[in-house]
């Protein structure tokens, strides 16, 4: 089997283990949830959400009851695991081959050992009459430290560790991302106007079946504000 594919099937394997398994725990966003949507706080708006998953579809109800709102454009959207594991294995795959290039490069053309003789003729300059120049020993003391340790300070600080991987999240952390709900309703307000909502929230805390919240954006006609409802 292909190192790739093996790769690639861990991947996949540690989706299993980060994200619940709705055997388990059952379809995430099934139940009821209830909290307050406000656009001051201190002046909210008690919401009921009722969610039902039937193995096929994903229906939902703004405060059941008389006055029941069924939501339409209704969507709940997890992160993308397995393009995320496979980007973070694509990512991880270039800065290997790059840092082997690097590798044989600087096999193949290795650095000059510090303090090694110069080549014939290198060290010195031959003038008209055999004369020999060297440069100033006071000059070469006072500019070449100085500036090599400035340039090579520079230079490091510059450049990044060789075969150093791209800042990619891998499926491990992309699962622990919140899911997106969206879903839109008409319902009455209080004075009995029918009022378009769209709401759009992040539900967290996945791993646990009585602790989930959901919090977003709240919009009621012209009105845009915030929600926050725990599942009961």
């Amino acid at each position: 089997m292909q190192p790739r594919t093996i790769r690639l099937i861990g991947a996949i394997a540690s989706l299993a283990m980060a994200i619940p398994v709705f055997a388990q725990y059952g379809y995430p966003l099934k139940g009821s949830w209830s909290g307050d949507w406000w656009i001051v706080k201190g002046k909210e708006n008690h919401i009921l959400l009722d969610f039902n998953w039937d193995g096929k579809t994903l229906t939902g109800t703004l405060n059941p009851g008389p006055d029941a709102s069924p939501m339409q454009k209704l969507t709940l959207t997890p992160p993308d695991v397995l393009n995320a594991g496979k980007a973070a294995i694509a990512a991880r795959d270039a800065a290997q081959a790059k840092q082997a290039a690097d590798a044989a490069a600087a096999a193949a053309n290795p650095a000059p050992t510090a303090g090694a003789a110069p080549a014939a003729g290198a060290a010195a300059t031959t003038g008209a009459r055999g004369a020999t120049t060297t440069p100033a020993a006071g000059a070469a003391g006072k500019t070449t430290p100085a500036a090599t340790a400035g340039t090579a300070g520079k230079t490091a600080a510059a450049t990044p560790a060789r075969g150093a991987a791209p800042a990619v999240k891998d499926n491990i952390a992309v699962a622990t991302e919140p899911w997106l709900l969206h879903f839109e309703a008409d319902a009455k307000d209080p004075s009995g106007k029918t009022v378009h909502y769209v709401v759009d929230g992040n539900m967290e805390n996945l791993g646990a079946a009585y602790t989930r919240v959901i919090t977003g954006k709240w919009v009621a006609g012209t009105q845009v504000g915030s929600f926050k409802v725990i599942r009961n």
